[in-house]
């Protein structure tokens, strides 16, 4: 994990190191404004555990508030350092299975996925404005790969009745929780909402011109293309597509670099403090390296 984290990190490197002559150009950092965004990149990571929290009370698996971070941070580590974005999920379902020893695997899994469902809709939701006004104007080819990929789920679950069968089991406790539900859903656009701003505060600072919607749209539509199982270093495809589509608004190689590496930054940090948090809890004699909070 810590080689895979250096070449992340070397990558980036080399990246910045590149742009060096145009990077000078922007004005020099502001501890006050990065301080900003950090503390709201760690709202957002609670606005995280609460969604968590909020679904997994859906599939009655009671969490507590410092529980329910502390799981959440210890997924955010092992996302970010694990090959193919599987270890935020496993670490879940090994600290949920730990937490609730006499809950059905099944279930918990469920759990999970429908934790991911509820995270692309408020994702989908914050990105229809950006792409209605993308093909609005002159991005009708890129609304319809978007369109496309998003309509890839429905199809898969329409053509086999296993997954239909599966897809309902898993969609029943939304119908039963309508209050729960939208917690979540309030919790996952606030998350997504206060990582936007948390980049648009850096965007400012550096003087980089570009509206929040579209800022919006950018970071929405990168989460969404994490559900790709391609991660290097906490890298996701949807880091690389949110460089690309910042140049599609008429920014330089360099100011798009600057917006998705931040945001990149700002992920690893609060995937890093997961990590200390599990050292810690780890090395504790009073916890003896648990798995509770």
């Amino acid at each position: 994990m810590l080689a895979r984290a250096g070449l992340a990190a070397t990558g980036l490197g080399l990246l910045l190191f590149s742009l060096r002559e145009e990077l000078v150009q922007f004005p020099r950092v502001q501890a006050l404004t990065v301080m900003g965004s950090v503390l709201l990149s760690l709202a957002a990571f609670c606005c995280y555990a609460g969604r968590f929290r909020a679904v997994m009370r859906l599939i009655s698996l009671e969490l507590t508030p410092l529980h329910a971070l502390r799981l959440t941070a210890s997924a955010s580590f092992y996302q970010a350092f694990v090959p193919l974005s599987v270890g935020g999920d496993l670490t879940r379902f090994a600290l949920c299975s730990a937490a609730a020893p006499g809950m059905s695997r099944r279930r918990i899994a469920g759990g999970i996925v429908l934790d991911h469902l509820l995270g692309s809709v408020a994702l989908a939701a914050l990105a229809a404005p950006w792409l209605l006004r993308r093909v609005a104007g002159d991005g009708v080819w890129l609304g319809a790969v978007i369109l496309g990929a998003a309509l890839l789920p429905v199809l898969a679950v329409s053509a086999s009745r296993g997954l239909r069968r599966r897809t309902a089991g898993i969609l029943r406790p939304l119908r039963a929780h309508l209050p729960g539900t939208l917690a979540a859903l309030a919790f996952s656009l606030g998350m997504q909402t206060l990582l936007a701003v948390a980049v648009w505060n850096l965007a400012r600072m550096w003087q980089i011109e570009i509206a929040f919607i579209d800022l919006l749209g950018v970071v929405a539509v990168g989460g969404l293309l994490q559900v790709v199982p391609l991660n290097i270093g906490g890298l996701h495809l949807g880091d690389l597509a949110g460089g690309a589509l910042y140049m599609l608004h008429g920014l330089s190689l360099s100011q798009a670099a600057l917006l998705a590496t931040s945001l990149y930054c700002l992920r690893v940090m609060v995937a890093t403090l997961g990590g200390v948090w599990d050292l810690a809890q780890a090395r504790s004699p009073a916890r003896g390296g648990s798995l509770s909070p």
